[in-house]
């Protein structure tokens, strides 16, 4: 009986430790966003937790797909923009995160 209740009261904090992925994270970690894409795309039937996930998702991916074309489009451009947003990033603290998905994207497109 014992046993049952410690089973009892584990289930919800082990269902409550789900990894949520969010926007930032998905926006600097663009290997994670792709899979997160896959996953989504693979789901037929969502729930709509699921679907809000998902929707966030593509808002996400649409961002790193613009952000990967306008690399693409002129890389010195883009290298220029991580530099200004790093050096405004030290000035104020609001634009740091931004840095840190510009790097991501430049990283995709650096041979290891």
């Amino acid at each position: 009986m014992k046993n049952w209740l410690i089973l009892f009261m584990l289930v919800p904090v082990l269902a409550g430790c789900e990894k949520k992925n969010t926007y930032t994270y998905l926006t600097q970690h663009p290997v994670v966003l792709k899979q997160e894409v896959d996953r989504c795309q693979s789901t037929e039937e969502k729930t709509p937790d699921e679907m809000k996930q998902c929707e966030m998702v593509t808002k996400a991916a649409d961002y790193v797909m613009s952000l990967m074309q306008e690399e693409e489009m002129d890389p010195q451009k883009f290298g220029q923009k991580i530099m200004d947003t790093q050096t405004a990033c030290l000035k104020a603290e609001e634009r740091c995160e931004e840095v840190k998905v510009l790097y991501g994207i430049a990283a995709l497109n650096t041979p290891e």
